[in-house]
């Protein structure tokens, strides 16, 4: 597994406990965007542990991170008290899972094992805030997209290729098509075309 974060501290002290965790390999840590997906590809993890990210001018950018290493492999969320924002986006992204940065390192232990599983993780605290959502639906049937997909959806929608939604954007292509396969597996279809015309089916387009 791997851990990325942007505190030094948090980072060197969640490596030295997890050590201690039986059936649980460190093979690297990270604190930037670049070297996390650098990692992620070279080690090929079973899981990938991500927090918030140096670079990261919102939590945009830790959200596009979670989604391309979650193509290549499945990811814990780290979230602190108030970024329940945050869990609940990276769980429409595409993580297998959130875990508090306040738990204790038994139950990071125990979250890294069961998402290494396949098994889905969602603490207490993010099901009452998915639930709110959830009531706030837009259409029934209608699955939740993350800002990023919308965006993405939107640009596809008005013609324009991958290289030129990254460039409006600011973000690389590799992301959009990660973006893009994402809305594929939500909406069910196999190309862009096809969800952009399920998305109007289902009211999800104005």
């Amino acid at each position: 597994m791997v851990f990325a974060d942007r505190s030094p501290l948090y980072l060197a002290a969640l490596q030295r406990g997890v050590r201690e965790c039986e059936d649980i390999v460190l093979v690297g840590s990270a604190r930037a965007r670049d070297e996390v997906m650098d990692l992620v590809r070279r080690e090929r993890p079973d899981v990938a542990v991500i927090g918030w990210l140096i670079g990261d001018a919102e939590q945009r950018g830790s959200i596009d991170t979670l989604v391309q290493a979650s193509a290549i492999c499945r990811v814990l969320c780290l979230f602190s008290h108030d970024d329940h924002d945050l869990a609940l986006e990276a769980l429409a992204a595409g993580a297998s899972g959130c875990i508090s940065k306040d738990a204790d390192l038994a139950a990071v232990c125990a979250s890294i094992a069961a998402v290494g599983r396949g098994e889905p993780l969602l603490p207490l605290e993010i099901q009452n805030g998915l639930l709110q959502r959830l009531r706030k639906g837009a259409s029934p049937g209608a699955p939740a997209l993350t800002a990023r997909e919308e965006e993405v959806l939107g640009l596809a929608a008005a013609g324009l290729t991958s290289v030129q939604i990254a460039r409006r954007l600011s973000i690389s292509p590799a992301t959009v098509k990660a973006h893009l396969h994402h809305l594929y597996d939500k909406l069910a279809v196999t190309n862009r075309a096809a969800a952009v015309a399920e998305a109007m089916r289902r009211g999800m387009m104005r």
